[in-house]
């Protein structure tokens, strides 16, 4: 009798112990504050967006400020900003412009990560959800040039262009800026004739130079656009999309991505803000301030329409990891109607001269690295690659 009975104990035991290994097993697959899985989220579709708010009603975001992406701006309007405010004064005088009312969005977004930084620390491995803040890959790159050029340093503010001017320890910021790109057409030029494989026409772009100064000045300008510029000096084209893409995603596949787009700034946070079950007719605009850097006091200002574009593919066919990383952004973007992300991509493959990512790939010779190259590299890569076959 008692064997029996301790038979019985035993199996009850089993059947507790496979039924909380299974309950264990699915919630790896949720995250912990949603009944939802992640990767069942639908895309909006603006006719039903209200109707399924509550699906991410319980969202928490780390917001990824990738460089002159409008950041600064969007910023302002996240109260977990305040506290990482370097003193009492300044944190109580940031929390002052949130007392007449904070936006569902300020209150799920629970942590902050730019150049490198991730504020609060923990805050990382709490979220369920990546906000990021993007551009245009072109446009980002006529944004750091004129906001890191040696001529827009105004002593009564700090920026990367004074830093740089300052900046004893290293040339790179003359070399870069005065040497070899004093404009952003000289950089073009320079792409354009490296990727026509002429060292006589790269040559006769850089007056005076010797043949190994235009080689450099080429090599330094290349190595920039690829994030492999120095770490301080090169700024926001060293932190781009590639690298936050790397600290964010590729260590937490599992998270939903959501972007605000610089060119669609405030549509974007009010469509987030309905999503999110909040007021979608918020007026983010008048919420906060809006950061130009003293843009509009600038001495050197790239004009955009008048730059050469028939030089704008062979900066594309450099800036492959920015590329695919964007792409792959606006592809799973759960905020963004297709319409949207059709648009923007649109956008970018026309500077880029063609009609699709598979056709620049081909038109540029972008190679998949292959074993033998930094592991690494060809992990994260493998992630992005698909993004060629993709149909906006």
């Amino acid at each position: 009798m008692r064997k029996a009975v301790k038979l019985t104990t035993v199996l009850a035991l089993l059947v507790v112990l496979t039924v909380a290994w299974s309950w264990t097993a699915i919630s790896l697959t949720r995250k912990t504050d949603s009944n939802v899985p992640l990767q069942e989220l639908p895309l909006a579709n603006g006719s039903n967006i209200q109707s399924r708010a509550a699906l991410y009603a319980n969202r928490t975001m780390i917001f990824v400020h990738i460089g002159k992406t409008g950041g600064e701006t969007i910023k302002w309007r996240l109260q977990v900003i305040c506290d990482l405010r370097g003193s009492k004064r300044k944190k109580a005088r940031c929390k002052d412009q949130f007392s007449l009312g904070e936006s569902l969005l300020s209150r799920r977004v629970i942590g902050y990560t730019h150049c490198g930084s991730r504020r609060p620390r923990k805050s990382m491995e709490l979220a369920t959800s990546f906000l990021f803040s993007i551009r245009d890959p072109i446009d980002r790159l006529v944004s750091w040039f004129q906001y890191m050029h040696p001529l827009n340093c105004w002593p009564e503010r700090p920026s990367g262009a004074c830093n740089l001017k300052r900046d004893t320890t290293t040339t790179w910021g003359v070399d870069f800026f005065q040497t070899c790109f004093p404009t952003m057409d000289r950089l073009l030029d320079v792409l354009q004739q490296q990727h026509s494989s002429s060292s006589s026409m790269l040559l006769s772009s850089l007056t005076g130079s010797t043949d190994k100064e235009a080689a450099d000045c080429a090599t330094m300008v290349i190595r920039a656009l690829e994030g492999n510029g120095p770490r301080v000096q090169s700024n926001h084209l060293y932190f781009n999309y590639f690298y936050n893409y790397n600290r964010t995603i590729l260590e937490y596949p599992e998270r939903d991505v959501w972007v605000v787009r610089q060119e669609s700034l405030w549509p974007d946070l009010k469509q987030i803000e309905t999503l999110l079950g909040g007021d979608g007719s918020r007026k983010f605009e008048h919420e906060g301030p809006i950061i130009t850097h003293a843009s509009e006091k600038f001495l050197y200002k790239v004009q955009a329409a008048k730059l050469n574009a028939a030089h704008l593919p062979a900066v594309c066919c450099v800036m492959r990891d920015e590329i695919l990383v964007y792409a792959y952004l606006l592809h799973h973007a759960v905020n963004l109607e297709p319409t949207q992300k059709q648009t923007s991509m649109k956008n970018l493959l026309v500077k880029c001269g063609t009609d699709s990512l598979h056709t620049l790939s081909n038109t540029c010779g972008w190679r998949k690295p292959k074993g033998n190259n930094d592991g690494n590299v060809v992990r994260r890569l493998e992630e992005l690659w698909p993004m060629l076959d993709v149909k906006f």
